[in-house]
């Protein structure tokens, strides 16, 4: 009797266990999560993480003091192997150009529709981004019409006069603001702000100042390079200039959205992290080229190869500027890459890095990812000096010293220069790729 009493507990224990849910409090993690598929973003290379000499190398003892050495560590991340140029700071400028012409001329009427799509599932009018849809030309004749009358169909195109269009016909580059929101991460960190207020909201007109060559070199004739630089598609390959931190900051952000916007159109998770600036730390690492303290990114101690052909773009022999092949920027791939395939991380224009300058950083620094961000509002005197940003690599105007990997200077974070460019970089997600 006991036996069969212990065999129909069992018999309903099993009947019990099949009945109830296959979860049988295994930790097995959250199920049906997305594959993880992060390729390499387009135009970038891979920078593995590993630990260097940061600081200036040799026997500068002078510069050693701002910037000595120190044994740091970065973690792995993608770079663009090349300056951002003129034309993709220029897809940038026309994107948000184009943005402010769709949310100005939205709800405007028929003609104004045209720059609109109706969504098929909400019906609501959301912006067409077909290339080439905007026609300037017409907009102007438009709104010189409407000036003094509306026009047929209701639409009222002068509100475009003395906004987004010029008198002339011509964009107002002073209204074509690119507006972003950017995470308040010292604030956030200290505890300082809460909720959505760890968000700040930056506005900032994106078109370069061409002119920019003119102030930088008094007493020199560079109008030519001024009108045509930025504008020709002669230049279209060479690095842009004339574009400040804040500048440079913003096309990071723009170019973030522009690639959630992708991936999420085509119904895919997030591929990278956020586009930003190099830290200091993460461009000399990246310079180094994974050679073992060198002088320069190509990792020897000369400005010249064994036949006697100077490796870069910059300031040779006090001033005979054309001996290096150039006198002004070259197109981004000259000379010859680095070994992770980065092209002119030594002259041609400096680059703009994320990093606070500040003349004792170094005794301050922690050896993780090295790096001082503290952004701070404009103005005169003390307050201006704060916003100096860490500027590296050395240009076409600079002498063969600001070459070197570890050699440091800076500039004002809202002033643009005709020598100074920028390039991005994205945090890896998980570094055990190849």
């Amino acid at each position: 009797m006991k036996v069969s009493k212990i065999l129909l507990a069992l018999s309903m224990g099993l009947i019990m266990v099949s009945c109830s849910s296959s979860d049988r409090g295994v930790l097995t993690g959250v199920e049906r999560r997305p594959a993880p598929d992060v390729p390499k973003p387009y135009g970038m290379t891979l920078i593995p993480g590993g630990s260097f000499q940061m600081g200036i190398q040799g026997d500068d003892l002078f510069n050693r003091k701002t910037s000595p050495e120190m044994t740091s560590s970065v973690t792995a991340f993608y770079m663009d192997e090349t300056e951002i140029t003129n034309n993709e700071y220029r897809q940038f400028v026309e994107w948000t150009r184009d943005s402010l012409i769709h949310v100005n001329l939205q709800g405007q009427g028929t003609a104004g529709d045209l720059y609109m799509i109706e969504n098929p599932i909400t019906g609501v009018l959301e912006v067409n981004w077909e290339e080439d849809l905007i026609d300037y030309n017409e907009l102007y004749e438009k709104a010189k019409n409407s000036a003094d009358a509306a026009e047929a169909d209701g639409t009222d195109f002068g509100m475009l006069k003395g906004t987004v269009l010029n008198n002339d016909g011509k964009i107002n580059v002073d209204y074509v603001q690119y507006a972003y929101s950017e995470f308040d991460i010292m604030n956030a960190a200290y505890g300082q702000k809460q909720g959505k207020d760890l968000y700040k909201d930056t506005s900032i007109a994106v078109y370069p100042d061409t002119l920019c060559i003119i102030r930088d070199f008094e007493y020199s004739y560079n109008e030519p390079f001024a009108r045509r630089y930025f504008s020709h598609p002669a230049y279209d390959d060479y690095p842009v200039v004339g574009v400040s931190w804040d500048q440079a900051n913003a096309f990071c952000a723009w170019r973030t959205q522009y690639s959630v916007n992708y991936t999420t159109e085509i119904n895919k998770p997030r591929e990278v992290d956020n586009y930003r600036l190099p830290s200091e730390s993460e461009w000399q690492y990246a310079a180094n080229g994974a050679n073992e303290k060198p002088d320069y990114p190509w990792g020897g101690p000369y400005l010249r190869n064994s036949k006697g052909c100077l490796l870069a773009n910059f300031k040779p022999n006090r001033g005979v500027y054309h001996n290096d092949g150039m006198t002004y920027p070259a197109p981004v791939e000259s000379y010859w890459a680095n070994n992770y395939g980065l092209y002119c991380m030594a002259g041609n224009v400096a680059e703009w890095t994320l990093t606070q300058y500040q003349e004792g950083s170094f005794a301050f620094y922690h050896d993780l990812n090295p790096s001082y961000r503290r952004d701070y509002d404009y103005g005169e005197g003390e307050n201006r000096a704060r916003n100096r940003k860490v500027v590296k690599g050395g240009s076409w105007a600079d002498m063969g010293y600001f070459l070197q990997t570890g050699a440091r200077s800076w500039e004002y974070a809202d002033e643009p220069r005709s020598f100074i460019g920028f390039r991005c970089v994205t945090s890896v997600m998980g570094e055990g790729i190849e």
